[in-house]
């Protein structure tokens, strides 16, 4: 009702002032709050040349008496208290700005609050009243109106455009049109269904890290076993230097490679085995007696008669039958192994030097 007001008093001007194509300005902001409480602002502005040519036709018009005139109705009786005037003439435009708060009955009119949102709508019939048809598009160079909702904006329509929970218009065709200015939003800062828009950004943010973690998930485990290929039944990995797994099927392969043959037959012991050790519980082979003090030694055995040989040949084997080969001579020892070393060089010989001179004789 405050907004209406201000604009049909804006038209008390002359006719021919507000007949001139772009020569005024409409600024207008609401904004809703959930308890029904609306903050309002609206700057009106006449061109300074029209300002100039109503001067000449006797009337003066300034920032100051803008306001006192758009403050003023018809029954002489000023705005509330809670609303302020502001002269904001600069170089374009001789303006006024008044701005102040009102409730929702006051502007039952252009808001409505039915079923959790509010409904705001403004045609060019509650700005010129319905019987006056001077006002139009053509007349304002400077248009804006926004609407302010507490929840999130619904529908709106016209060329306006919203930011967060905004919506305006800068085209005046939009406020001419048949439908006019329509806007609607919640009256809680909620989302659809009633569901708090905190509540409706901590399910996004949970369900964009969830899978965000699945498909990190995913990618890990594909990595891995590109990195990383299945090793075999016995641990041969596929590195340079093992065999591969064995095929499905088949055994597995050794765990140790078949050792070195086993070697041949230890070497004849060289020169001759020891004599063998005495029966258990028996002392070791007595030595010789020796003979009793004060006697010669044993005599030596006598020697064997002239005739007969100093040591008896050993008695020869049996000749073998014809038919059987003869036994084959045990192998002899073989000598044992030395390392080569080398000989240290024969030291060259060496003159003795001269033997002194014998001593004169006495």
């Amino acid at each position: 009702m405050m907004r209406k007001r201000l604009v049909i008093a804006a038209l008390g001007l002359p006719v021919l002032a507000l007949a001139l194509s772009g020569c005024m300005e409409l600024t207008a902001s609401t904004v809703i709050h959930s308890d029904d409480n609306i903050e309002m602002s609206v700057t009106i502005g006449v061109d300074k040349s029209t300002a100039d040519l109503m001067s000449q036709s006797g009337q003066t018009l300034t920032g100051d008496s803008l306001c006192q005139e758009l403050t003023q109705d018809s029954s002489g009786s000023g705005l509330p208290s809670n609303v302020t005037t502001k002269d904001v003439s600069n170089d374009q435009y001789v303006a006024c700005q008044i701005s102040g708060t009102t409730t929702l009955d006051q502007e039952s009119d252009t808001i409505t609050h039915e079923d959790g949102t509010y409904q705001f709508s403004m045609s060019s019939g509650d700005v010129a009243g319905a019987d006056d048809s001077s006002l139009s598009a053509a007349m304002f160079d400077t248009f804006e109106v926004s609407v302010t909702f507490p929840g999130a904006v619904i529908e709106h329509d016209g060329s306006s455009t919203v930011s967060g929970t905004t919506v305006t218009w800068t085209d005046p065709n939009d406020l001419f049109s048949s439908d006019g200015l329509q806007a609607s939003g919640y009256d809680t800062a909620s989302g659809v269904g009633g569901i708090p828009l905190w509540a409706i950004i901590a399910i996004v943010v949970v369900v964009v890290a969830a899978i965000v973690v699945i498909l990190l998930v995913v990618l890990h485990k594909r990595s891995h076993a590109r990195t990383y290929p299945q090793v075999g039944p016995q641990g041969f990995g596929p590195y340079p230097g093992y065999p591969p797994a064995p095929p499905a099927g088949v055994a597995a392969y050794p765990s140790a490679y078949p050792s070195a043959p086993a070697a041949g037959p230890a070497p004849y012991p060289y020169p001759y085995p020891a004599p063998p050790a005495p029966p258990a519980g028996q002392a070791a082979y007595p030595a010789p007696p020796m003979p009793p003090a004060g006697q010669p030694p044993y005599p030596a055995p006598p020697a064997p008669p002239a005739d007969q040989p100093l040591y008896p040949a050993p008695p020869m084997p049996p000749a073998p039958p014809v038919d059987q080969p003869p036994v084959p001579a045990p192998p002899a020892p073989s000598a044992p192994f030395a390392p080569e070393q080398d000989v240290p060089p024969v030291p060259p010989e060496q003159e003795l030097p001269p033997a002194p001179p014998a001593p004169p004789a006495e």
